[in-house]
């Protein structure tokens, strides 16, 4: 393998060899980023050949695409699809139609279905000897701004019968008082001192 000697850029024909071997390989360096270019930069050797350069020693333009995989970088892909308008969809969350009930007590053409939700309750460390209709009577006599419909009380198992006695309560209003209904029963005022109260939910299967 012949030996190479470029021209360099802005240099005079009549450089000495030496310097302008060792310029050669500092540019080579630079445009390709070879590490055994590096390596023989860093030796003190005779002058190596090296692959022949441009005579303009043109670095390549490393904002488009890599000096030498000649693959398109990171950047540049982000660039082109920020430019593209079909990219990216804009996505517009439809707005849901809002529910309104009528509340008017003036107008009484026409009537609504009347709906009923029932209130759960489980009630425990009752007296052993409590009854259904001890329990209903407690429910009624509390004190609301909304009509209780029915009420429903029935007995649960205890572990321990002899101790204390639990009830499962369901208290039937109004679907528009249901909300108000739930405050009135789980607040602690509504039960006798002592009383564990709580929100009773039915299993699927049942």
């Amino acid at each position: 393998m012949t030996k190479f000697r470029a021209p360099v850029c802005g240099g005079s024909p009549q450089t000495k060899a030496s310097n302008r071997d060792t310029t050669l390989k500092r540019r080579y360096f630079v445009a390709i980023g070879s590490t055994s270019v590096k390596a023989m930069i860093r030796s003190t050797a005779a002058p190596v050949s090296v692959p022949a350069l441009a005579t303009n020693c043109q670095i390549p333009n490393s904002n488009s695409t890599d000096a030498i995989t000649n693959i398109p970088i990171f950047a540049d892909l982000t660039t082109e699809i920020a430019r593209d308008p079909t990219a990216f969809k804009s996505v517009v969350k439809k707005r849901a139609n809002k529910l309104i009930v009528g509340k008017s007590s003036v107008k009484q053409e026409v009537k609504a279905v009347s709906t009923t939700r029932n209130v759960d309750v489980f009630v425990s460390r009752l007296h052993p000897e409590t009854q259904s209709d001890d329990l209903e009577c407690c429910v009624k006599s509390t004190k609301t701004d909304f009509a209780i419909i029915d009420i429903t009380c029935n007995k649960l198992q205890s572990k321990y019968e002899e101790l204390y006695a639990s009830f499962h309560v369901s208290i039937k209003v109004d679907s528009a008082d249901m909300s108000q209904a739930v405050k009135v029963f789980m607040s602690p005022d509504t039960w006798p001192c002592g009383i564990f109260v709580k929100r009773f939910f039915k299993r699927k299967d049942d």
